[in-house]
């Protein structure tokens, strides 16, 4: 039985070695563009598709990650992001099957018999059971914009000019106007913004929060740390960092940076969890006495997260902390990573 790395090796030249354009992905073997035509005698015919392929260490034994690079209408496919339900290829993958399987049988099925009962795009699976006819125009539509043979370097992070190289659910983010971003204007996949809390003990701080994106997003979760100190227990007090479990355990790529600061971490401030701690004072004290676990928190936001006076941040603080210490174990920021100061 060959190694799972040989059959690596030997999976992607079969692909390269077929008649479907294939572009790896910084010159590896691990991440893949492939052109997809849609299958003949589906709505999807004559659209063309990149889609970017992602092997797992386990492969062949782990199904690869697919998703859609420029915009289709199907009920499994998420619209914005591009990502595939995963019970399209998981429930049925098995190391017998390989990547011209994914493209000459997974991709074609997903196309020819999409399953609108267990939907990523609710509009699609919607308008599907209700008007197949309209369904299927729209299809075609979508096709044409975003999938036209020849014209496909319109993708998902570069189809609209005012945003360009900037992935749509990023984009949605950059422009929502709860939030002020301090951008470091050169690598989007490191920048910082404030939030504040309506309720609880934290109401009333401000902090600023250092998020980056991992290549693989949206499949995998942006990492994140508090850039000024905070007093909670999944919060380690001098990095910022967060405990991964908040995030990791329930992330999905149908999530966006969005639900990141409107759900997982008004909730993590709402509801600390003192029995997985990274900050283990503060777990205590909020066991122990809750009342001056909460008085602490409000010293704090008073001394360190005052609106409009944030500009002293645990990196400022801490020089000794660097930049690859986030989320996984510390982060903070250095002065070249931000290309100007925000004013809350």
């Amino acid at each position: 039985m060959s190694s799972p790395s040989k059959r690596r090796e030997m999976d992607v030249m079969k692909l390269m070695m077929s008649d479907y354009v294939v572009e790896p992905i910084n010159d590896g073997i691990n991440e893949l563009n492939v052109e997809f035509n849609g299958p003949k005698e589906s709505p999807y015919e004559g659209g063309v598709w990149k889609i970017r392929v992602e092997l797992p260490d386990a492969y062949p034994y782990k199904s690869p990650s697919i998703g859609f690079l420029n915009r289709i209408f199907h009920p499994n496919v998420d619209e914005l992001s591009g990502s595939v339900c995963l019970d399209v290829i998981n429930q049925s993958w098995s190391p017998m099957f390989d990547l011209l399987n994914v493209f000459e049988v997974f991709l074609p099925q997903l196309l020819l018999y999409p399953n609108p009962s267990d939907p990523l795009n609710g509009d699609a699976a919607s308008l599907m059971i209700k008007d197949k006819e309209q369904y299927e125009k729209k299809v075609k539509e979508y096709c044409e914009l975003y999938a036209k043979k020849g014209d496909i370097s319109g993708t998902l992070s570069d189809s609209e000019d005012d945003h360009k190289g900037v992935d749509p659910k990023l984009y949605n983010f950059l422009t929502c106007n709860s939030y002020l971003l301090d951008l470091h204007l050169r690598v989007l996949h490191n920048y910082k913004y404030c939030i504040t809390l309506a309720t609880g003990p934290y109401e009333g701080g401000v902090w600023k929060i250092r998020v980056e994106l991992p290549d693989a997003y949206p499949y995998k979760s942006p990492s994140i740390g508090f850039l000024n100190r905070i007093f909670h227990p999944n919060v380690d007090e001098l990095s910022g960092s967060v405990c991964l479990d908040v995030i990791n355990q329930s992330w999905s790529p149908m999530f966006d940076l969005l639900n990141v600061f409107e759900v997982f971490l008004p909730q993590l401030l709402l509801y600390p969890n003192p029995s997985d701690p990274l900050n283990g004072d503060a777990a205590s004290l909020m066991i122990k006495d809750k009342e001056q676990y909460e008085k602490k928190v409000k010293e704090y936001c008073e001394l360190y997260a005052k609106k409009g006076d944030i500009s002293g941040t645990v990196s400022d603080s801490e020089d000794d902390v660097s930049d690859d210490d986030i989320s996984d174990g510390r982060s903070e920021s250095s002065e070249e990573d931000v290309a100007a100061s925000a004013d809350p």
